[in-house]
């Protein structure tokens, strides 16, 4: 962020969605799936790095952080790593990743009574740290997704459905932030 404060003086919309997403985006989602941040303040010091970003654009200071994402059409990190998460538990459905244990995401076929085909079984944790791990966490995001998303055909159908899925989802219950 410091190498496009220094080097650019002005930085419109397009200039800058183009350095963010090829030069600050690929460092706040590397492992995405294996590093996810906990605790509130490692949240809140990535998000931190986004928020700052945005301020760069003169037009949008005045704006709040959420407004500011929405005019320049970026979702928040914390909405990525969801969406990342629930893509990855796609691929391993779909045999496109190789899992080395394959009980860690056991299908629930023989009680499920409503919902898609491929709803996931979530196993009781004790302890904290097994509640964040990638296959409990990723549990209740897969099993709300609907039919028509989990069986999509490819992963780019997949994704797109999911994009719309989870924005009609956020209108309905915040028509705020859009």
């Amino acid at each position: 962020m410091g190498l496009i404060r220094r080097t650019f003086t002005e930085i419109n919309k397009e200039m800058f969605l183009q350095l963010y997403k090829s030069l600050i985006h690929p460092h706040l989602e590397y492992a995405v799936s294996v590093w996810y941040p906990i605790l509130k303040k490692d949240i809140r010091a990535v998000e931190n790095v986004q928020r700052r970003a945005t301020n760069l654009l003169k037009g949008l200071k005045d704006l709040g952080y959420q407004q500011r994402l929405f005019s320049l059409g970026l979702p928040s990190l914390e909405y990525r790593r969801k969406r990342y998460d629930v893509i990855q538990v796609y691929r391993i459905l779909q045999g496109k990743d190789i899992v080395v244990n394959k009980e860690m995401l056991k299908s629930n076929t023989e009680k499920r009574t409503r919902g898609h085909n491929f709803k996931l079984e979530k196993r009781h944790c004790r302890l904290d740290i097994r509640k964040n791990n990638f296959s409990i966490r990723v549990i209740n995001n897969w099993n709300s997704l609907p039919y028509y998303v989990v069986n999509a055909e490819t992963l780019n159908q997949f994704r797109s459905s999911l994009n719309k899925f989870w924005k009609n989802e956020e209108t309905k219950f915040n028509p705020s932030c859009y």
